[in-house]
Parts: C-alpha cells; structure tokens; sequence
C-alpha cells in the first residue's frame, strides 16, 4: 500500500495566510530573545543611591572651583528619604499598585518620592586652607544641599 500525503490543503493555507503566519513566526522569534534584564533594586538601595550621587557629583563640581584640587565630600543624613507608593482601596483593604516590568517582574507603582534631608556635611580639600576657596565651597554645599553655613565643615586634605 502507498501511502500519500497530500500537502494540497497545506499550500493553499500558506498562500491564503502567508502574511499572518510570517508575523507570528516574527513574534515569536522576538519574544525568544533575551532583552535587557532590569535590575531589581530594594528600596534601601534606591533611596541610598542619590546620596552617593549626589556625593559625587559634588565632588566633580567642587574640584572645578578655582584652587580647590582634590576634594572628598562626605553628607550625613537627618532621614534617607521616602518613597510613597500608589495604594488603591479594595473593600476594607488598602493595597500597594503593582505594575509590571517585565519578565514576569512586578513593582509597586511609586507616587512620590522625598529626597532626604542633610544633617550636615564634610569637605575634605587641597585648597581650604585659602579663605575664599573655603567660602566658595561652603557657598556652593549650601545650595545644592540646603544645609546652613554653619552645618558645612570645610577642611584641608592632607
């Protein structure tokens, strides 16, 4: 006995929908490859991180004052910030929002966030032992940070 496939009714199908099985075929080779994975920070490590940003950019900044040289800044914290997520009321429970990030990855949706407040700050430079190099970068501390003069400490870097 010969058996014989027919692929009659196969080809038809593909001429008739050739285009939207060349766009499955292409959606599912997308999600096959791997895309940039995001990673999950917890939230300590978010509020912490715009501390030593800010750290180092002011850093960059001070260094870039006239008879500075090297600087080192070190910002103490009164709070570290506060991250307010979106909450949505269900019946008598009040739960975070999440949203998704992908991969399966889900998030609370944040609302607000606080930046923290300063305490004060230390300023460890080549230059300080100069008067005006000193008020330039207790001038320059005070704006960014919001601290009072009195709250910056500007020293010369051994």
């Amino acid at each position: 006995m010969d058996q014989h496939v027919s692929l009659k009714p196969l080809t038809e199908f593909l001429k008739k929908y050739k285009y939207v099985v060349l766009v499955l075929a292409l959606g599912l080779t997308l999600m096959l490859i791997p895309g940039k994975k995001q990673a999950s920070e917890s939230t300590d490590k978010a509020v912490a991180e715009p501390q030593r940003s800010l750290e180092q950019q002011l850093e960059s900044i001070l260094s870039q004052i006239d008879g500075v040289g090297q600087v080192r800044v070190l910002l103490t914290e009164d709070n570290s910030g506060e991250i307010i997520y979106q909450t949505d009321a269900v019946s008598d429970r009040v739960e975070t929002v999440m949203v998704g990030r992908g991969s399966g990855q889900q998030e609370g949706l944040i609302r607000d966030s606080r930046a923290p407040n300063y305490r004060g700050a230390v300023i460890l430079c080549k230059g300080a032992d100069q008067a005006a190099v000193k008020l330039a970068v207790v001038e320059a501390v005070s704006r960014v940070t919001g601290l009072r003069t009195d709250q910056i400490s500007v020293l010369k870097m051994k």
